[in-house]
């Protein structure tokens, strides 16, 4: 789920969504992540909460100074011995100046 509420489901839907971002309006952009907290539910499932903050990214998106901020919430699950993430739900896109 991306900060627009655009929902994309498996490997074609994800990148087909991401790659529009990328070409477009965020092509060039610097994408930085803050892990606020990791909560496990079981030992092979965790509830990661962050904060994201991209640079460079055209003023259309909505920030200003070419800069937004988002909150996301990402379920990892461990398989074959690697975490991979289920499920992405990034929310509150806005300026850092709000």
């Amino acid at each position: 789920m991306s900060p627009r509420g655009e929902a994309a489901r498996g490997h074609r839907e994800i990148r087909t969504v991401l790659g529009r971002l990328l070409d477009g309006e965020a092509a060039g952009s610097l994408h930085e992540s803050t892990i606020d907290r990791v909560e496990f539910v079981t030992d092979d499932v965790a509830v990661v909460d962050g904060r994201a903050r991209v640079t460079g990214v055209a003023p259309s998106l909505g920030g200003e100074a070419a800069v937004v901020v988002h909150g996301f919430i990402d379920v990892l699950v461990r398989r074959d011995g690697r975490w991979v993430i289920s499920q992405i739900r990034a929310y509150g896109l806005e300026s850092p100046g709000r």
